[in-house]
């Protein structure tokens, strides 16, 4: 596993799955930048805090949303300066009903820390397993067949 690989699990293990959002303040630089995929609608923080203090925010958050958070790396995948990571998130929230979601980051990794970040996750399907949205299924019932 290469040094930039190892930050990235670092960051997983012990941020998400630890709950130690200090590790934001060692392995994610100062002037970070998220470059989201959609905006953050599950966890949004203070509107005044930097990209890392909302990082720091959502492993906080997230924790107390979902007893048993955890965050199963499936794949890192490295090119140059950037990893990839997908990885399966499984937690339970208040329903009582587990749950479990995919997300897909990217990030960019200089001098040992992370600079930057582009992230995507499965809403559809986490918005299904709360309840918010109907099933696919459901849903295409809706649609008159040709």
């Amino acid at each position: 596993m290469s040094a930039n690989q190892s930050i990235i699990r670092r960051f997983f293990e012990e941020g998400w799955n630890k709950g130690n959002p200090a590790i934001v303040d060692e392995l994610v630089a100062a002037d970070f930048v998220e470059h989201p995929l959609w905006p953050n609608v599950v966890n949004p923080g203070p509107s005044d805090q930097s990209p890392r203090d909302q990082l720091k925010y959502d492993i906080t958050e997230n924790r107390k949303d979902f007893s048993g958070l955890t965050v199963t790396i499936d794949q890192l995948i490295e090119s140059g300066d950037k990893v990839v990571t997908v990885a399966t998130n499984r937690g339970t929230p208040a329903t009582g009903e587990p749950m479990t979601w995919t997300e897909i980051n990217i990030d960019r990794i200089v001098s040992g820390k992370i600079v930057e970040r582009w992230s995507l996750w499965d809403r559809l399907g986490f918005w299904q397993q709360l309840g918010i949205v109907p099933a696919t299924r459901e849903l295409m019932d809706q649609f008159p067949q040709s």
